[in-house]
């Protein structure tokens, strides 16, 4: 069991990410750090989830289309666009420190969209010419996330 205690006030790169302290009576198996790591893609998370939400709830009711998830279309879309463009800062001008990017790309668009991290990992893979691994990556998550969805919705059935 880790017996951290939150008390110390934090900030990285400027936000406030909380308040940590190793209590340290029965020992921390997660460290300061980790905890900063975590709390920093927890935030980016929770707004990610919430900016999906909104986004996604809006445009399904302003196109009025009820037989097709436009909202989650267009989330997927912008979420792999913009982690196009935040990885490509990355990339090219080694923009954001390692936090910004543990908020913005794990946290925020991680929240926002797991689709745009598969996008711009199967991307990665192809830049680094590693074809067979992108089209395992693309297979695996198309056909495998399917079935398992399929799978789930029996298993509710039967439960």
């Amino acid at each position: 069991m880790c017996n951290c205690t939150l008390n110390t006030t934090v900030v990285v790169d400027s936000v406030f990410v909380g308040t940590v302290r190793n209590s340290g009576s029965l020992g921390c198996h997660i460290g300061t750090r980790m905890i900063l790591r975590l709390m920093t893609v927890g935030v980016g998370g929770f707004a990610g989830a919430i900016c999906r939400y909104l986004l996604s709830t809006w445009v399904q009711r302003a196109s009025g289309w009820n037989t097709f998830p436009l909202g989650t279309v267009v989330v997927n879309l912008l979420g792999c666009l913009l982690i196009g463009l935040l990885g490509g800062l990355v990339i090219t001008k080694e923009l954001f420190s390692p936090a910004a990017r543990l908020f913005l790309l794990t946290g925020l668009l991680g929240g926002f969209t797991t689709f745009s991290t598969f996008g711009y990992e199967t991307l990665m893979l192809l830049r680094d010419a590693n074809y067979g691994a992108a089209c395992m990556n693309v297979g695996i998550q198309l056909v495998a996330g399917l079935i398992a969805v399929f799978f789930g919705i029996k298993l509710a059935t039967i439960l």
